[in-house]
């Protein structure tokens, strides 16, 4: 517990750091009349560097993490993986690393690398973000789930810079990156849709009516008896890669689903998502000038709308609405920094409470009240097991 609390803690708070510097050195370059400083900064670099090395040397946690370790311990000693179903590009990419015969820690952080590596190449106009992304990414939902479920979160955050490209309406160069990234994973075809926000946003004078809509997604998703349309979904999830899921999501449409406990981690999150919209239009008045605010807004409340209406649905179901929920961490963001360039420090101390208890919640879970099966709360290293 004590080394799980450490390494979540001080990574946590050295993304901020090397954020906040990032921010600071940006802002007064811009104040000098210059153009800010350049993405590939050495605090930028630096970050990617120390949170792949803590993604690098995770060890043992989720049961996706103990499958892409036996994968890869299986493709260095064959030359391919045991699995056939997997995507070109992961399995070239896996390729090179097993044919360097390259320590899995160093397979590990590569992929890690490339998540936050997206998610701030997204950022590099925003970098003001950046100390509120890093420590939420660390104390937050993220990295817990990042590395476990790892493919489809290196499409979730390639979708953070991709968001311009939808702004932008730049459909052939979106789409291309769609089809890129379906050889790493094929739930990247979510994609698809998505760019209809480029041609749409969610616009919102006051937080009544958002907080309304979220209230009712709350209450229809507490007992969805609409869950019978998930029959014959078995074509569309092997479509996307989720064919072996077929059966459980057949069981969910007969009354199968699962029932998510109204616990502490799951109340914080709501009350979070409710703050977010209450206050998103004095938010979005603060950052007038910020053009990418209302996508990222939309993007957010329709997933997290779609997460309360499905989530006593199906894990499997839930992982739809990831690529949505990406942009919650930077509506954390925005409206973290709004309190604080307003002073609001009461409204500010207890967003952040609800944003950063999350990860030493499913901490103490997990020691006090133990599961028999693996837990990716828990952080190990490689070198201790």
């Amino acid at each position: 517990m004590i080394l799980s609390i450490l390494v979540y803690t001080l990574t946590g708070l050295s993304l901020f750091g090397l954020g906040w510097h990032a921010s600071e050195r940006d802002a007064k370059s811009r104040l000098q009349g210059g153009h800010g400083t350049p993405f590939l900064s050495w605090e930028l670099l630096l970050s990617v560097l120390l949170f792949a090395v803590v993604a690098g040397a995770r060890y043992n946690t989720g049961f996706d993490y103990a499958m892409y370790l036996r994968e890869y311990g299986y493709m260095q000693s064959t030359g391919h993986f045991n699995r056939c179903d997997f995507e070109p590009g992961f399995e070239l990419i896996s390729k090179c690393f097993a044919a360097l015969n390259l320590h899995y820690f160093f397979y590990f952080a590569f992929w890690g690398a490339l998540q936050i590596g997206f998610v701030y190449l997204g950022l590099s106009d925003r970098k003001f973000l950046l100390p509120w992304v890093g420590l939420n990414i660390m104390l937050g939902t993220s990295f817990i789930s990042w590395m476990n479920l790892m493919r489809q979160y290196v499409v979730v955050c390639a979708f953070v810079p991709m968001a311009l490209l939808i702004r932008q309406r730049k459909w052939l160069a979106y789409f291309a990156c769609v089809a890129l990234l379906c050889t790493i994973h094929k739930s990247a075809l979510f994609l698809v849709p998505l760019f209809a926000f480029g041609y749409f946003t969610i616009k919102v004078n006051d937080g009544k009516v958002p907080l309304l809509i979220l209230l009712l997604c709350v209450i229809v998703g507490l007992n969805p008896v609409w869950l019978s349309l998930f029959h014959n979904l078995g074509d569309a999830l092997a479509l996307i890669g989720y064919g072996k899921y077929a059966g459980l999501v057949e069981n969910m449409a007969c009354g199968g689903a699962q029932i998510m406990s109204w616990g502490p981690n799951r109340i914080s999150i709501l009350l979070m998502e409710m703050a977010l919209v209450w206050y998103y239009s004095r938010v979005r008045e603060h950052f007038s000038s910020d053009a990418m605010l209302p996508l990222y807004f939309s993007l957010a409340f329709v997933g997290i709308c779609l997460e309360n209406l499905l989530i006593n649905t199906n894990g499997v179901v839930l992982r739809t609405v990831q690529f949505m929920l990406v942009f919650v961490v930077l509506l954390n963001a925005y409206t973290l920094e709004y309190f604080r360039q307003t002073r609001r420090w009461w409204h500010f101390a207890v967003l952040a409470l609800l944003i950063f208890n999350y990860v030493y919640v499913v901490i103490l879970k997990a020691v006090y009240m133990p599961s028999k099966v693996i837990v990716p709360s828990l952080y190990n290293l490689f070198f201790l097991n």
